[in-house]
């Protein structure tokens, strides 16, 4: 299982999720997709606009729980 932290950088830094679409040009679909826990699949470019946005490695939103 992959468990993506999200909701955390978001909370960390006091962003709400529509900064986070505003500012990444990602989808709300998308970003809501992240947080629920319900997104099967990411794009390389939506995970780097959110690496970027955050100035964090992927292994800090994402980690595998097996």
């Amino acid at each position: 299982m992959i468990k993506c932290y999200l909701s955390e950088l978001l909370e960390k830094r006091r962003i709400t999720s529509v900064q986070l679409v505003e500012e990444t040009n990602l989808t709300q679909a998308t970003v809501r997709k992240l947080l629920d826990g319900s997104a099967h699949a990411i794009h390389f470019d939506e995970l780097e606009a959110i690496c970027d946005f955050f100035g964090c490695e992927v292994g800090d939103l994402l980690s595998h729980q097996g």
